[in-house]
């Protein structure tokens, strides 16, 4: 036995942020565009209640709030009216498989019943693993249908996400979207790469985004300014343009929209070391104030979000000039980065890759060190949310490495979400 806490009659859709059918053949009571007689009285209901039925189901449409049910409840949503039109017309929907109660002296379906209403009802288990129905929900706008009692759980899960989803994407008090962005979690956000205006390696930005792209992630490009990016000469593979048009420029980045940040090496990674006190031979190493305060700024921003912060090559260097609470995020870290030396500084002062590194308190390993020792191509490591690579042979390694931990952070960031959401819907 269950003691409803409110009378139909009583609830204020501004009250709730959505509306949940249950089955069972009594829902039947609810139908308001059901014009038949069925032969259990209790199932026909009465005008008045229908109607405060139909129209509440009007009012959290108006308000963009989500309408949901499952079993035979999706036929409720079927006979309901907006505007004059049937709810369901030209939707598509899970729901029961089965009879409904006898009607007229016909036998009835609830499938009949749902499209005779202009709606397209999925076949049984037709969704996911096609052995079970426990994963049979179907999400259509505003529109939440499951097919019956063994996908009531999952059904709660996904009413449950989609309503958090819509808060935490009301507009703030100045009209932006809530902090937690976007409401579609089906996929890890996608990583930003970034590289530089001039002399970029192009070999390790082609082939890390080419493992990062075949492992499914969405890779956006962002630099000092859009403006066309031209690689080290030497660095680009025959058969692959050379040139890249960022996306974005750095100034634009948000660091809530990215799953990661990737930075690529060359020497021109140089004009984005924050902290570095020398002065390039080569002007356009020695990059922008304002440039090298916005990427410092996104790696704090990375780092506070508990995000993986990541380069290869030169772009470690990067990481090493960066500060985060005035030391280097890469202080205390062990880092695998480019052997050999940088560009000059100070009137012809030969740099070392290696030095830059150390003196901000990380650890260099050996070229070629990691995994098979005769080859550099598998040198990438992890040491906490710190992910490097020694240089163009790493590439393809680096991105399949960094496309790892960020889907594996997703996915355990997604079955937490789902596990608070089940004790929150009392599963």
């Amino acid at each position: 036995m269950v003691r409803p806490d409110l009378a139909l009659t009583d609830v204020n859709a501004d009250d709730y942020s959505a509306i949940v059918f249950s089955g069972g053949w009594g829902m039947a009571q609810y139908q308001y565009g059901f014009e038949g007689n069925y032969h259990n009285d209790a199932y026909n209901g009465n005008r008045d209640m229908k109607l405060i039925v139909n129209d509440l189901i009007n009012q959290f449409i108006e308000q963009d709030k989500h309408v949901a049910a499952v079993c035979y409840g999706v036929s409720v949503l079927a006979y309901a009216e907006v505007d004059g039109e049937a709810l369901l017309q030209g939707r598509t929907v899970t729901g029961w498989n089965g009879t409904a109660p006898g009607a007229d002296g016909v036998g009835e379906t609830a499938r009949r019943q749902i499209e005779s209403r202009g709606a397209t009802m999925l076949a049984s288990k037709s969704i996911g693993d096609a052995s079970t129905a426990a994963d049979d929900v179907y999400i259509d706008g505003k529109i939440i249908t499951a097919e019956n009692y063994d996908s009531a759980g999952y059904f709660g899960t996904v009413v449950a996400r989609q309503v958090i989803d819509d808060f935490t994407s009301q507009p703030n008090d100045d009209g932006q979207p809530g902090d937690d962005g976007p409401t579609d979690q089906s996929q890890p956000k996608p990583v930003l790469m970034v590289i530089a205006n001039q002399d970029f390696y192009h070999r390790e930005y082609y082939e890390s985004r080419e493992s990062l792209e075949a492992a499914g992630l969405e890779v956006v490009v962002a630099a000092a300014t859009t403006e066309t990016a031209t690689p080290h000469a030497i660095s680009v593979v025959e058969g692959r343009e050379p040139n890249v048009d960022p996306d974005i420029a750095l100034a634009d980045v948000n660091a809530d929209d990215y799953s990661t940040i990737v930075f690529i090496g060359g020497y021109g990674a140089a004009s984005y070391q924050y902290a570095f006190e020398g002065t390039y031979d080569n002007g356009s190493y020695q990059g922008d104030d304002s440039v090298k305060v916005i990427v410092n700024d996104l790696i704090n921003d990375f780092v506070e979000q508990d995000k993986y912060v990541t380069a290869i090559c030169n772009g470690v260097t990067v990481l090493a000039w960066a500060r985060v609470d005035g030391v280097s995020p890469i202080d205390g870290h062990t880092v695998s980065s480019w052997a050999g030396t940088l560009p000059n500084a100070d009137g012809g002062q030969t740099q070392v890759t290696r030095d830059h590194i150390e003196s901000n308190g990380a650890t260099q390993v050996a070229s070629g060190s990691v995994g098979d020792t005769s080859t550099a191509t598998d040198d990438v490591i992890i040491d906490g949310n710190i992910i490097t690579a020694e240089n163009f042979d790493s590439a393809s390694a680096f991105g399949a490495v960094v496309a790892e931990q960020v889907i594996e952070a997703f996915n355990a960031s997604a079955e937490a979400t789902d596990q608070a959401i089940l004790e929150l819907v009392g599963a």
